[in-house]
């Protein structure tokens, strides 16, 4: 992370002018890096979005404009969509403009990245979100940070009821939101994909069309082979997108 930030202001320039070209690129560099300028607009995306100025929230939109993270060739009718680990809400608003008639549930944790998302969902009345952490079974989780930095805080599981939020299953989710199903499923959740996959062995898996997730080995060992494990058994075509592992299930 510290080797990160000490390249950041470069790889953002790179990064800035790869999506925009040199003149736009650099401008906006400048604008969001420089200035930091909270309010921005993308191109294909149908209202504004905010950041945090200083945060690394511009690095996670740049994800987006110049790497493309979620340039995918997706299922057809797309009707249901749960983003797991939502951050502040990009991915959702995303999905919103590429598929505006789907239902999507918004799920993050953390308290500020829950403020911002609300606010950058707001005016996409079918993103739904949802304060709480993605887990194996409905009980309370904190979150602490393994020293990762604020994109990468984790949760663990609790007995306390003080400074708690909500864990939730994705059975449970389905039930909340009266949902039969899940067109695409996005998990993107800091080492905790590891309880999840490990949950009843992937039961729950019978209820996704498309899986994308970023697998954290780096943070909690045994993440990948948890998702390696319980999708061993099903039928599938496969890819490597960026960080994702992408899933199409037969």
């Amino acid at each position: 992370m510290n080797q990160y930030k000490r390249k950041r202001k470069f790889i953002l320039l790179f990064k800035s002018i790869k999506a925009l070209g040199l003149v736009n690129g650099s401008l906006f560099w400048i604008k969001t890096f420089i200035l930091r300028k909270s309010k921005l607009s993308v191109l294909g995306w149908r209202h504004p979005i905010y950041l945090r100025p200083g945060s690394y929230d511009l690095d996670v939109l740049l994800q987006f404009m110049s790497d493309k993270q979620y340039d995918m060739d997706y299922p057809e009718n797309i009707k249901v969509i749960v983003d797991a680990g939502a951050n502040i809400g990009l991915a959702s608003v995303y999905f919103a403009n590429k598929f505006p008639e789907a239902k999507i549930i918004a799920i993050e944790p953390d308290s500020d990245n829950f403020r911002q998302l609300v606010r950058n969902t707001e005016n996409y009345p079918q993103v739904i979100p949802l304060k709480a952490g993605l887990w194996k079974n409905n009980t309370n989780l904190k979150i602490h940070d393994p020293g990762y930095g604020e994109w990468s805080l984790m949760v663990e599981e609790t007995e306390s009821q003080v400074g708690t939020l909500p864990a939730k299953t994705l059975d449970a989710i389905c039930k909340d939101y009266s949902i039969s199903g899940i067109d695409i499923l996005k998990i993107d959740i800091e080492g905790s994909e590891k309880e999840v996959f490990e949950s009843e062995n992937g039961s729950w898996l019978h209820l996704v069309r498309m899986l994308i997730v970023e697998v954290h080995d780096q943070m909690k060992e045994g993440t990948a082979n948890a998702v390696i494990h319980a999708v061993k058994n099903k039928e599938f075509n496969f890819y490597i997108k960026d960080e994702n592992l992408v899933f199409i299930f037969k």
